[in-house]
């Protein structure tokens, strides 16, 4: 997880939490010499809520890890999980398609629920997962590497199985 405090490609909210938790520490309270901005922390942080966080983060990068094996980037790694090309990949499809190449459960499944934590509406649209699994600088224009991908879904697939037997 370490790694990916100072990855240029996460979003600024996923490094913030990182900072949160780099401050706060798993004990859900600030260390004395810390300081942080008030905006996205609390001097009264919740010991549950930062080792959920904490989880997650560890979560997170064990799927990175994982799909930046398999797929060159993360829109490929989108596209796969994209079983009818509408966009809107399902926590439960997720986990069906990562489970399919080996990655754990309880982690799909944290990470499925990190990603969806804003709307919590089960449906993991593209901005949300590219957002918190990108592994490398992500292109200005997402929409546009999420379409050259679409056509040549099967072949990422095949890729994809390919590497994990």
């Amino acid at each position: 997880v370490c790694c990916l405090v100072n990855c240029p490609c996460i979003c600024r909210g996923l490094r913030d939490v990182f900072r949160f938790i780099t401050k706060v520490g798993t004990r859900g309270t600030l260390r004395r010499s810390s300081t942080f901005d008030s905006r996205t922390s609390s001097d009264n942080a919740e010991p549950d809520t930062t080792r959920q966080m904490v989880t997650s983060l560890k979560a997170v990068g064990k799927i990175q890890k994982g799909l930046r094996r398999r797929f060159s980037n993360v829109y490929e790694a989108y596209t796969y999980c994209d079983i009818s090309g509408s966009w809107e990949v399902t926590a439960n499809t997720m986990k069906l398609m990562l489970q399919k190449l080996g990655f754990d459960v309880a982690d799909i499944s944290e990470v499925a629920r990190f990603i969806d934590r804003n709307t919590n509406d089960g449906i993991l649209d593209p901005k949300e997962f590219v957002g918190v699994l990108a592994w490398h600088s992500l292109h200005s224009d997402s929409t546009h590497q999420l379409e050259l991908c679409k056509p040549r879904r099967q072949a990422i697939v095949d890729k994809a199985m390919a590497l994990h037997e």
